[in-house]
């Protein structure tokens, strides 16, 4: 399944999740291990401690290490199979739903896998959720259920900036791109479209990581770079308004003088 980090994290920040039981499991390289289903009425949670492996949910395959974590909801065919030469081990975690609150939450049905960054802290929290369930005492209920919130936190978190850091990185590379292809008629849809986002979500990551519209971005690039041709080339308005994307040089003229308070012509006098 494809998963947005904001479904994520909408669904395990409301959802009235509630811890169920926590084990490690190992994988021997060579052998297939196959389970008809996945716990009925629990949702599960795999943590990769060391290795390599793939996990089958209803037929859909995912490989899993350290950096990933997957996801199975109840009741699912399941195969794992390791990948590595060296022995696979995993942490899951169980949890399940009110009955009334089910239909209200899809993901709980749903098998997904997503990777994270900042893992170590993760599966630091995983293991010790394994250790304290394991080690029952009169604050044991208690402090499982607390490491168990504090682990879905964390998970949500390093996976929300693991979008963050790879949507930052998406969006220097188009400021770059229109840099570099700003005499071309570009749009909004365009420029999203050419990296992989809706309008919407495009104008909105542009913005945050520039400060600007994407195309009030295009709008100085072009303007910058219509002052450098005004100053240093004797070519007429109408061809630098060309040059850098516009068709109509009355448009450029107001666009220009919008943008640096004299028009082309008073600009280019001053030298």
């Amino acid at each position: 399944m494809d998963l947005h980090v904001n479904q994520l994290a909408e669904y395990y920040g409301q959802a009235p999740v509630i811890f169920g039981d926590v084990f490690k499991q190992t994988l021997q390289p060579g052998i297939l291990g196959v389970e008809r289903r996945t716990a009925e009425g629990y949702g599960g949670l795999v943590f990769p401690i060391e290795g390599r492996a793939r996990f089958t949910f209803n037929g859909c395959p995912y490989e899993i290490e350290p950096g990933t974590i997957a996801h199975g909801g109840p009741d699912m065919e399941l195969c794992k199979e390791a990948l590595s030469e060296r022995s696979c081990s995993f942490v899951v975690v169980h949890y399940w739903l009110p009955a009334e609150e089910v239909a209200r939450y899809p993901l709980h049905h749903e098998h997904f896998c997503v990777r994270m960054d900042n893992y170590g802290r993760t599966l630091e929290l995983a293991q010790q959720l394994l250790q304290e369930y394991n080690t029952p005492d009169r604050m044991a209920a208690l402090k499982t259920k607390l490491t168990f919130f504090n682990l879905i936190y964390e998970m949500v978190i390093s996976i929300n900036r693991q979008f963050r850091d790879e949507n930052s990185k998406m969006m220097a590379q188009a400021a770059d791109y229109i840099r570099e292809h700003y005499a071309e008629p570009l749009t909004v849809e365009k420029l999203a479209l050419q990296f992989g986002y809706d309008r919407r979500r495009f104008t909105y990551l542009f913005e945050r990581e520039t400060g600007m519209s994407p195309m009030n971005y295009l709008t100085r690039v072009r303007i910058g770079r219509s002052r450098e041709m005004l100053k240093n080339y004797s070519c007429s308005v109408a061809q630098v308004a060309e040059w850098v994307g516009y068709s109509d040089s009355f448009y450029f003229s107001r666009i220009f003088k919008k943008h640096t308070g004299i028009s082309p012509t008073e600009f280019r006098k001053q030298g």
